[in-house]
């Protein structure tokens, strides 16, 4: 257990030091790591918060009789809502997603550069 905790560190401090954001960005196995830590971020806290805005606004807009959301339950509004402004938001790339699993991160990198490298030099 402690050896491990040892490699993770050292694979973090080699990340740090060694890979900007941008290197970490053009490493598709990385980029994934970004991505899912963004659309988990999205599923676990913005659209939630989302949905109770929109729960909100439905119980105001019932309140004030309005005609639209006559045939709209509130569950099938808070979803359309909150799907519809998740599939316009850009994931948010957040370099904090790679460095939570620096072994994988560091093998999928220097996989990544490796790749580049062999390329290069056939050119």
């Amino acid at each position: 257990m402690a050896h491990e905790f040892e490699e993770q560190e050292i694979a973090l401090m080699r990340l740090e030091s060694f890979y900007g954001f941008q290197e970490i960005a053009s490493c598709p196995e990385t980029y994934e790591m970004m991505v899912q830590g963004s659309q988990q971020e999205l599923q676990d806290n913005v659209i939630p918060a989302l949905e109770a805005e929109a729960a909100m606004a439905y119980a105001d807009a019932r309140l004030c009789e309005l005609r639209i959301l006559e045939k709209c339950t509130e569950a099938a509004f808070t979803g359309s809502v909150g799907g519809i402004i998740a599939k316009y938001l850009q994931p948010k790339l957040d370099i904090q997603t790679v460095y939570a699993e620096p072994l994988k991160a560091l093998k999928s990198l220097e996989m990544h550069f490796q790749k580049v490298d062999h390329l290069k030099k056939q050119k």
